[in-house]
């Protein structure tokens, strides 16, 4: 447990441990030792979680919206010269959304639990590059 570094765990570093942690409660090693290992796992699987959400807000795309119409002192929309002729806008195609963010609710569920899981930082050893 002391040369296992939470910032740099991966999902096969968290399944060894959990492995170490089935030999140790089988040949019935001290319960100190096994409460602070079941703590290093989900230390790991906390940070690992953390990145992945990170990723995957980070690889959300970016949506472009117009830009607003100006309006004037009483909010109304200010009226362009209306002798240019109007350009034909080509279609755009659908915007594209991940997998997971199909739904509004699968958004704000992954945006909720990074914000959890950031303010446990400390515990799960999230750098300061990543907050």
């Amino acid at each position: 447990m002391d040369n296992t570094e939470v910032p740099s765990c991966s999902h096969e570093t968290v399944s060894e441990l959990e492995n170490l942690i089935e030999e140790a409660q089988k040949t019935s090693v001290e319960e100190e030792y096994l409460v602070a290992a079941n703590k290093l796992t989900s230390q790991m699987q906390g940070n690992i979680q953390a990145r992945e959400i990170l990723m995957e807000l980070e690889d959300y795309p970016i949506r472009e919206y117009p830009e607003p119409e100006l309006l004037d002192k009483s909010g109304k929309p200010i009226k362009k010269d209306e002798k240019k002729p109007k350009k034909k806008k080509k279609k755009e195609p659908p915007f594209p959304l991940p997998e997971w963010a199909l739904q509004l609710e699968d958004v704000q569920k992954k945006v909720k639990l990074i914000d959890q899981l950031a303010h446990k930082s400390q515990e799960l050893h999230l750098t300061k590059d990543f907050l």
